[in-house]
């Protein structure tokens, strides 16, 4: 008796080692399968958001899941439940608003005895095809617009908007032909906020930006799209390239009221691109704008009179304008003002009258400094006009207005402190169509 006791109490370790051994995880056996929540092979409709969930025959074995869509990684999962683009949840973008095309979903596990595994299922979104061979779809956006205006320091945050990015092996940044960098892989983003890098695209200057982005596709084949932005501020270059393009902000061959206050604006496609912009009317000067907007006889401005309370005629309105590469541009439009006629190309039919304006009565006291002005009907058909008094010239007058003796004016002394005595004002003028007029007033200095 002591002996078979001696025998069961030296057995039982060995019994309970045993027993141990077979409740614990079989090191050589884990169970990884699993089979996913939807049928491979399966067609769904443009815009679909895929929940993607694995269901393993023991979740108990598995370390952790890993998901690709066409070899792209997309996420890891350490955890039990294993799915990704769960409905009402953000983030897994690859999954969500899916384009049409061919999708090759594969998870990658490990299981807790160390060894990988991995299972593919394909399914199709409807509507297209940018599946394999030489279908690949690299088309995309950029997430600002084309032309946009920026201050100056800004930081260009650039990213690509795929319509399916699934077929991009790689993207390049080029800015001014100037090469930046290659992502190969989504999200194609440069200059990220609160990122460090692409230098290129920090406190940029003022200029002209082209941005451009090439791609390869995983069909092999190269597609590259330019955007154009400008940072406000002044001009930085771009080799000697400028843009002195412009176009006005009427329209070429409108007919207006006689009275009319023409405003005239050019709008540059780059106005930082240039330096002064003149104006010119029936080829007469007006004046140059140096500083954008360019822009003459504003509403509620004053001075431009060339451009004020015009009369019936044809104007030929002319801008000329140097860009900072030096180069000089023009461009010429014509307007009708309605009423009569001055001549669109007909030398002989001038508006030539005028008259005066001051002085404005006949008799002036002694030591009166006599201010002499004379309004055409047209002023843009007069060349010059010169003033005698007495037949004693003072002074012939270029441009309008046509004036004399203007009060807070120097030169002009004929006209100034006059004594007593009868002045003949005779204004000679010459208009643009070649012919010589004259008018002729009478005034008194009484003592």
């Amino acid at each position: 008796m002591k002996k078979l006791l001696f025998m069961c109490l030296f057995c039982l370790p060995f019994v309970f080692q045993l027993e141990g051994k077979t409740t614990s995880a079989d090191d050589f056996g884990c169970n990884w399968n699993f089979t996913y929540s939807f049928n491979c092979g399966s067609h769904y409709k443009k815009g679909k958001n895929l929940y993607v969930k694995i269901n393993p025959q023991k979740y108990q074995d598995i370390d952790w899941a890993e998901l690709y869509v066409n070899n792209q990684y997309v996420r890891k999962e350490s955890s039990y439940p294993y799915e990704w683009c769960k409905p009402n949840s953000g983030g897994d973008n690859y999954l969500r608003n899916m384009q049409p095309g061919n999708y090759t979903i594969k998870v990658k596990v490990k299981d807790k005895c160390g060894q990988y595994h991995e299972k593919k299922c394909v399914v199709y979104i409807d509507g297209g095809n940018t599946g394999s061979g030489s279908a690949c779809n690299a088309n995309f956006t950029y997430n600002f617009k084309c032309g946009s205006h920026y201050k100056k320091g800004k930081n260009l945050y650039v990213k690509l908007n795929p319509q399916k990015y699934q077929d991009i092996v790689w993207a390049e940044l080029y800015i001014n032909n100037q090469y930046v960098r290659k992502e190969s892989s989504y999200p194609y983003e440069w200059c990220k906020p609160n990122s460090s890098g692409d230098n290129y695209l920090r406190n940029m200057q003022p200029g002209t930006y082209n941005i451009k982005v090439k791609v390869k596709d995983r069909c092999g084949k190269y597609m590259e799209k330019a955007c154009t932005v400008y940072i406000d501020g002044g001009h930085t270059g771009g080799g000697s390239y400028c843009n002195g393009n412009f176009t006005y902000n009427f329209k070429c061959g409108s007919h207006y009221k006689k009275g009319k206050n023409l405003y005239v604006k050019i709008n540059p496609q780059q106005y930082q691109d240039i330096e002064w912009a003149e104006l010119y009317i029936n080829n007469q000067y007006v004046r140059k704008e140096s500083s954008y907007p360019y822009e003459w006889c504003k509403p509620n401005s004053s001075g431009d009179n060339y451009l004020k309370n015009m009369q019936a005629g044809t104007y030929n309105i002319k801008v000329k304008l140097k860009d900072k590469c030096g180069k000089y541009h023009e461009k010429a439009c014509t307007v009708y003002i309605d009423g009569g006629h001055n001549g669109g190309g007909h030398t002989n039919a001038c508006i030539w009258d005028a008259g005066y304006q001051y002085p404005n009565q006949q008799y002036y006291p002694k030591g009166t400094n006599l201010y002499v002005k004379v309004n055409p009907q047209k002023y843009q058909d007069i060349e010059w006009m010169e003033l005698r008094v007495n037949n004693q010239y003072i002074r012939k007058e270029t441009s309008y207005p046509y004036e004399w003796c203007k009060p807070n004016s120097s030169g002009d002394n004929y006209l100034r402190n006059m004594q007593p005595g009868t002045y003949v004002l005779k204004c000679k003028y010459k208009t643009k169509c070649g012919k010589y007029y004259e008018k002729k007033q009478t005034i008194y200095v009484q003592n």
